[in-house]
């Protein structure tokens, strides 16, 4: 035990048994990805008589059991890999056990230059391998094909576990992943954080479709979620440079009062702030990678991250009061707007038949959205050969609406909120309740007809079951509205697709356990008419 290790052991005292860090499946590689990790930026830019202190944090965070260790070899030029690679080596047990991440600079990114790097890294490291490698960067100046190229070439030696990248666009992410032939981009490292969250929502829809995992890192937003500079604390110099989108005087003071808002917030549900933070980020999918100098910043980190967010209230309300304006709300129709759970299953029904066989079939996979209307259409015409659209019509006219629909879209009118149906139920129906209810966008699924208006067996595929995600995306890009500006309302698994592109999701009358555990909100039995979504959103700012 070295002599700061000795002093520090007298002051603190790590219960690495009450601590549980959850992992992350990682494509490819050997180990899965450690849920919550701590970034060494801070590590490598110490003063060398600050050296002890920094040896202190370091091995208490491997006391505490933390294993995704994140350094680079730009951080204080390698002296943060070699702080953690001589920790490491002081306890390898633990060391064996660790995820251990690092990246080759933008200035380094020619094929002779990034095996040279590595080398670096690893000597500094004291390590053969490490398990992830990241680009740090793009450099313009340097095709990606050939960077790519040269990870590749090492990837298949061994010398690194997975191959991710930092600070990449979409579009950057593209071109790389085009550059290789067996190995994978599997981590996308980005700032992101309740408060600044340009970089992480960008790419992140990009990243769940390709199975990519988005490290965050400042996931406290350089503190001010954990409750600094929100008592008049001046921010110094340093973090202003490196947080300039935060703290630009325009916004900072706006910043501030929805920090004050989120702490307040925490405070009643008797958990820190910084648990909000984190528990947002986890529940997007992103892996949070905190910093800390100290070892008691390290220990209320971890303790944030395993806070219990038991209320579901709580997370609905911290992304309400952290929002702009709320611009948009998209709904199901079938068991939401409507109150029958299926259109084409109330067609069914009023014929006296079921297509339960052709339900499971699709829901399993084996048929495809336009292969289940035909089976649909079918079998209806087994019992009425020459049914039309007038039919439909008429059937249709019987299903009655949610009780408070008319009452919600008129609150939603008057504060200036469009609203759309994106459905996967049938179109007929669709466009009463659109007319009914003055809503401003309707897109739902039909059946093509002949010149007489009777159906033939041929599908409209407007809204694909699973993917109603892509159509509210189709949506926003047409009107220019954010996820962060858009509401989403389902009542079941289907339905959470539209969740993942909407700042707050609401489960109405949910059907299933899926939505339910999606949903930012949930409206108990008793809360079973739709004006109680006009309660949900309260604190949601409107246009």
């Amino acid at each position: 035990m070295t002599p700061a290790r000795k002093a520090h052991a007298s002051r603190a005292k790590v219960d690495s048994s009450r601590i549980s860090i959850g992992t992350i499946p990682l494509p490819g590689s050997k180990k899965p990805h450690p849920a919550l990790g701590l970034g060494l930026w801070g590590m490598g830019r110490w003063k060398p008589s600050e050296e002890d202190q920094t040896r202190i944090s370091l091995e208490h965070a491997i006391d505490a059991r933390m294993r995704w260790f994140d350094t680079a070899e730009v951080y204080g030029n390698g002296r943060s890999e070699r702080v953690l690679g001589e920790a490491l080596n002081r306890t390898p047990t633990l060391a064996k056990d660790s995820f251990l991440v690092t990246k080759v600079s933008w200035e380094h990114l020619r094929p002779e230059q990034l095996r040279a790097s590595l080398v670096g890294s690893l000597e500094r490291l004291g390590r053969p391998y490490v398990d992830l490698y990241l680009v740090h960067a793009p450099d313009p100046h340097v095709p990606l094909k050939e960077t790519m190229a040269a990870l590749e070439a090492i990837w298949k030696e061994g010398r690194i576990g997975a191959i991710g990248v930092s600070n990449f666009s979409v579009e950057e992410m593209e071109t790389a992943q085009a550059a290789l032939s067996e190995a994978r981009i599997v981590v996308n490292q980005v700032r992101y954080n309740l408060f600044d969250r340009e970089d992480g929502d960008s790419v992140l829809e990009y990243c769940r479709a390709h199975g990519m995992v988005i490290e965050a890192y400042t996931p406290l937003a350089r503190g001010l979620l954990h409750g600094r500079y929100l008592t008049g604390k001046r921010v110094p110099a340093e973090v202003r440079r490196f947080a300039h989108r935060i703290f630009e005087p325009d916004r900072f003071a706006v910043i501030q009062e929805r920090a004050r808002a989120l702490q307040a917030l925490a405070h009643a549900a008797g958990v820190p702030l910084a648990s909000i933070a984190l528990h947002w980020l986890e529940a997007r999918g992103a892996a949070p990678l905190f910093g800390a100098s100290r070892p008691e910043q390290i220990d209320s980190n971890l303790a944030a991250g395993g806070s219990s967010l038991r209320a579901r209230s709580w997370k609905r309300r911290t992304l309400s009061r952290e929002a702009t304006v709320l611009k948009l709300v998209a709904f199901d129709m079938d068991g939401t707007l409507v109150n029958v759970s299926s259109s084409w299953g109330f067609v069914h029904e009023h014929l006296g038949l079921s297509n339960a066989e052709g339900l499971r079939r699709f829901m399993e996979g084996s048929i495809d959205d336009l292969e289940f209307i035909r089976t649909d259409v079918q079998l209806w015409k087994t019992v009425r050969s020459g049914i039309s659209v007038f039919d439909l019509e008429e059937i249709l006219a019987q299903v009655p609406l949610m009780p408070g629909a008319l009452e919600l879209m008129r609150g939603l009118r008057e504060r200036g909120i469009l609203t759309a149906i994106v459905s996967g139920g049938i179109d007929v129906l669709a466009r009463r309740v659109g007319r009914e209810l003055r809503m401003d966008y309707v897109l739902a699924n039909g059946i093509r007809t002949d010149a007489t208006g009777q159906l033939t067996d041929e599908g409209i595929l407007r809204v694909p079951i699973k993917k109603k995600d892509e159509v509210l995306a189709r949506i926003q890009e047409q009107l220019a509205i954010r996820p962060d500006e858009t509401a989403s309302v389902g009542n079941s698994e289907i339905d959470v697709a539209l969740f993942r592109r909407s700042r707050i999701g609401i489960a109405f009358k949910p059907e299933d356990q899926a939505v339910r555990d999606s949903a930012t909100d949930v409206l108990a039995a008793s809360d079973h008419d739709l004006t109680h979504v006009l309660r949900l959103l309260d604190g949601f700012p409107a246009d």
